[in-house]
């Protein structure tokens, strides 16, 4: 009588076998995978030409810009249709926009030289002047032929009357330039001018309002 122990041996080993076969062809397939590798830029918004001189000690203090639930995210934003929008797990702003256009504001309005200084709402100086700044749009229109990069940001300028804000200038603008190279860089580079555009038309109206003069 044989015993139920050999074939139970032998499948055994015909499993290990199977299992060390599919373990080498493992090792030896690579699988197909996109690459996790993410890209990270900064818009890097300067102003063109030499720095401005000011006429005037006003301070203008710049509160912190505020920037739309919708495209406050690191990740590029994309429109592909109508209302429908997505966003670039693998393009990537370097910091968020919030902070990245805050600063590049500052030392936009500070070229200028459309007041005597810029501070942040953290600095100790008293300030004459305060400017509230948002984002309400900054996204890739790919549903546009050709495919365009979409800024609007608003403007609001208070001064302290009697202890009370008073507004002395408002406005808003936008600006949307066509994609000249289809890629993240190609869009970038886009968004830059675009809201370099913006930059410089408020400079344009804040220069003839004349908030900063006494």
């Amino acid at each position: 009588m044989s015993s139920p122990v050999g074939p139970a041996l032998r499948v055994f080993a015909g499993i290990s076998a199977l299992m060390a076969l599919s373990v080498c062809v493992c090792a030896c397939v690579k699988l197909d995978r996109p690459s996790l590798d993410k890209r990270y830029f900064d818009l890097e918004i300067g102003r063109p030409g030499p720095a401005a001189q000011a006429d005037n000690d006003t301070v203008l203090a710049l509160r912190r810009l505020r920037v739309s639930p919708r495209y406050q995210g690191r990740e590029l934003v994309y429109k592909t249709g109508d209302n429908e929008f997505s966003s670039d797990f693998y393009n990537l702003f370097f910091v968020p926009p919030a902070d990245m256009l805050g600063q590049d504001l500052r030392e936009w309005i500070e070229a200028a030289g459309l007041f005597g200084h810029v501070v942040d709402t953290a600095s100790l100086a008293p300030a004459d002047l305060v400017l509230e700044a948002a984002v309400n749009r900054l996204y890739a229109d790919l549903s546009a032929t050709p495919a365009r990069a979409v800024a609007e940001m608003q403007f609001i300028m208070l001064r302290d009357v009697s202890g009370k804000d008073e507004i002395v200038f408002s406005a808003a603008y936008e600006a949307a330039l066509p994609v000249e190279r289809d890629s993240p860089q190609g869009l970038v580079r886009a968004m830059r001018k675009a809201v370099a555009e913006v930059f410089a038309r408020l400079e344009a109206d804040l220069r003839a309002a004349g908030p900063g003069r006494p």
